[in-house]
Parts: structure tokens; sequence; C-alpha cells
């Protein structure tokens, strides 16, 4: 009877260990609220902004140019701006919100949602605004790159490409301090590195010479070393300095930026790929391939990948092994997903920011 039991025990052990390997995280729904007070039934316009927190508030923009605030418990909104134009990335300033729109203007605005001030650039702005000290820097989708002044809130300079790129996905790339240079990705194929205090040419990098998008679209930076995405090429690892290659992996590159941890660096695929690479040297170590589309931007929290898909779900990666771990359904997404206390907050194709709570499995 007593080795009946220990083996029924042991079943029960083994069972649980598998379950526990096989799903270690679950996803369920906390709320789900729309950010479009009116259905739009015009042409699909993208919403690719990643959520930003402020006192317990989740900040979302969409693209046709809504701000809300939703409490983070609740998903009650505390409040909503309408910018007018499409907004795709937002930075916290002290106790304030940064962000610009596809119209072109900067907007401030405190953490109740009333504007404190604005600023008229002549492009407009797809990408995330870059913090640097008291000044902040926009990439426009006219090519051109400005250097704002926090304090006397104007224009400090501004740099053109003075290129004509006949397709594109214009203003995508972040930009990123490194030393005294601005390290910024255009649209023509070129990676180049600015003054940040004047905005003058220091080098420039011809990176990529696709057929279709030349776009750089994504970076991170990582010590002296810059990883580079190119929209329809490749993934490349740089030297910061003077932009000289370290490692080129073909085909891995996407829209949106790497994301670099103490060995690895992961990677959105533009052919539907994430892919885990070591960050030395390039070395794949591990593929996942979606069903169809391709993954938006990653975010790499607790040994888990996470990432949405512009025609699927929300789905978790095991960092190691590249191994679904769980997924949850939404109606699709461009952006990048941001977590706040266990809960995934991310906005769908249909405008709608989700709050996704995930959970750990009981101990065995």
């Amino acid at each position: 009877m007593n080795i009946l039991k220990t083996l029924l025990f042991g079943l029960i052990f083994i069972s649980c260990v598998s379950y526990d390997k096989k799903i270690s995280n679950k996803m369920t729904r906390k709320w789900i609220k729309p950010t479009i007070d009116i259905p739009y039934l015009g042409p699909k316009v993208p919403h690719l902004m990643s959520p930003v927190f402020l006192d317990k508030l989740v900040i979302q923009g969409n693209g046709h140019g809504m701000l809300v605030a939703a409490h983070a418990g609740s998903g009650r909104f505390a409040w909503k701006f309408d910018a007018k134009h499409g907004i795709h990335g937002a930075v916290i300033l002290e106790d304030n919100i940064l962000f610009g729109t596809e119209g072109g203007l900067i907007f401030l605005l405190d953490k109740k949602g009333t504007k404190l001030w604005d600023l008229k650039l002549e492009g407009g702005i797809y990408s995330k605004p870059t913090l640097n000290n008291n000044f902040v820097y926009f990439l426009t989708s006219d090519n051109a790159v400005y250097s704002i002044n926090l304090d006397t809130r104007k224009i400090a300079w501004k740099y053109s490409r003075n290129t004509i790129v006949s397709i594109g996905v214009l203003g995508g790339s972040p930009t990123i301090p490194y030393k005294d240079m601005l390290l910024v990705g255009f649209s023509d194929g070129y990676l180049v590195a600015l003054h940040q205090n004047t905005g003058n040419l220091i080098w420039e990098k011809r990176l990529n010479m696709s057929d279709k998008f030349r776009d750089v679209d994504g970076m991170a930076l990582d010590g002296d070393t810059l990883y580079v995405s190119n929209f329809d090429g490749d993934l490349l690892s740089l030297n910061a300095e003077d932009g000289s290659l370290i490692w080129k992996s073909e085909n891995s590159g996407g829209g949106s930026s790497p994301v670099v941890t103490e060995d690895i660096v992961f990677s959105s695929s533009s052919k539907g790929n994430v892919e885990a690479l070591r960050k030395t040297t390039g070395e794949k170590l591990w593929a996942f391939t979606l069903k169809s589309g391709f993954a938006s931007g990653l975010l790499v929290l607790d040994d888990v990948v996470y990432f949405g898909q512009n025609k699927g779900p929300v789905i978790g990666l095991d960092i190691k092994s590249g191994e679904e771990l769980f997924s949850f359904p939404i109606s699709g997404t461009m952006a990048t997903p941001s977590i706040l206390d266990s809960t995934l907050y991310i906005i769908s194709h249909s405008g709608n920011l989700n709050a996704i709570k995930i959970s750990k499995p009981l101990p065995y």
C-alpha cells in the first residue's frame, strides 16, 4: 500500500512539474477600455504608442490624436486630451507628459491633463521623444532632427538630411545620446552621428541598400555597442564611437528596436520571427516563428519576452528557450507592451487599451 501511495504521489509530482514548466505564467483580462469615443469607419489608422505610467495612471495615445489617462486598477479614465493628430510616443518629464503628434506639434501636459505649453515643428512626429539633460530630441517625417531646449522652449538646432525617399516608414527610429553625440537612423538607410550641442554632422554610415524599405527603424545602446534594426533587412552590431561593424545577422531586422540584456539581444524580424542572438557574436540562440504577420516591439521582463502581433494575440516566450509560455487574444497590435505591477498594458488595432493580468502558478 505504501508503494502504491509513493507511486501515486510521484505521478502527481511529475504532472505538476511538467505543467509548471509548460505554463509558467497565465494571462487574464483585468479590464479593457476604448480610447476612441466614436467608432471610426475610415481607413485603418495605426496605434503605435507604448503606454507610460504616472502616479498609477496609464497614459495612452492613439492614432487619432486622443491621449487618455486611465487608473491602472480600475481602468476608469481620469482625463482625456485631444491633440487632433496621431500620438505614437510619450515620455514622463518629472510630473508631466511630453509627446509629439503627426501634425508636428509638441505638447507638455501636467498630470491632470492640462496643457502647459506647445511648440510647432515642420514635419510629423512618429517616434518617441528622447530626453537628455535639459534637451529633448525629435525625429520628424521629413528626415529632420530637432533639439529643443526645455528651459527656453525653443528650437536649439535642426538637422535635415535633404534626401528624397520614394517609400519608407519615415521618422520611426528613436534618437540615442552617446557621449557628446546624438545617434539617429534615417529612412534613406543611413546612421548619422550629430554633435548634441550644435547638430553638426560628425560621421555617417550607410547601413541599408534594400530595394524596398531602407529605413533604419530601431536602435538600442549597450555600453559602447549600438544594435541597429533595419525594417526590411538585417540586425547589426556596431561600434557606437564610429559606426564600424562588429557583426551582422541577415533577415533579423524589423520595424522596432531590439532589446538588450546581459548576454542576449532580442529582435522582432519583419520576416515573422522573434529571435534571440548572442550579443557579442550574433550567434542565433533560438527563433520563434509566428503563424502569420509580424511581431510588435518586444518587452523583456522577469525571464519572459512579451510582444503583440499585427495578426494575433499577445504572447510570452521563455527567455532561455523561446518556448511559448502563454498567449492572450486581442484584435492585433503594432504597439509595444508596457508592464506595471504584474499587469500588461497594450493598445490594439481597434484602439482599445487592454489591461492583462499576469499571474504566477501556485507552487507545488
